[in-house]
């Protein structure tokens, strides 16, 4: 219980809620996946069911994450080498990898998400004829028009 009274870097004790937020930013990418709840056959029953098993496969990840590394490491170690994931990998390419592909693939899940729901508001005609181009849709449903309305509001 020691590392969990005071922050090293700013000397203030940190509580549950810093915990919570720190843990919650890393899980709320697990959300993109109600925006594909189009695709299931039962939403009602398969959203709940993914979301709690996701946050529970993911908080698992991060306890043993964090107990091999704080087994495995020193405590001066962690507080002043932040990349020390990098040099206790096999490779520190994995490490990279992870990063990027982690980024690439939660910004498209966003991306597609962000336009269903975009396709829905058009169909819903909440804005009228405005969004009547987001309601483009080719082969299987799949809103391309959104798509490229979503990245063009992105970028």
């Amino acid at each position: 219980m020691a590392n969990y009274t005071f922050d090293y870097t700013t000397s203030n004790p940190t509580d549950f809620a810093v915990m919570f937020a720190i843990i919650f930013s890393g899980i709320t990418g697990l959300m993109a996946g109600a925006n594909m709840s189009g695709e299931l056959a039962r939403p009602c029953i398969s959203i709940p069911r993914g979301t709690v098993q996701a946050v529970f496969v993911t908080l698992f990840v991060y306890i043993i994450t964090a107990f091999f590394t704080a087994a495995t490491c020193s405590r001066e170690l962690l507080q002043s080498n932040y990349s020390v994931m990098m040099n206790v990998n096999i490779s520190p390419l994995f490490i990279l990898i992870g990063i990027f592909s982690t980024t690439f693939f939660s910004s498209m899940s966003n991306m597609i998400g962000a336009s269903r729901v975009l396709n829905r508001v058009a169909h819903d005609k909440l804005f009228g004829y405005l969004l009547h181009p987001a309601k483009i849709e080719v082969g299987g449903g799949n809103p391309v028009a959104s798509v490229i309305i979503s990245w063009i509001c992105v970028v």
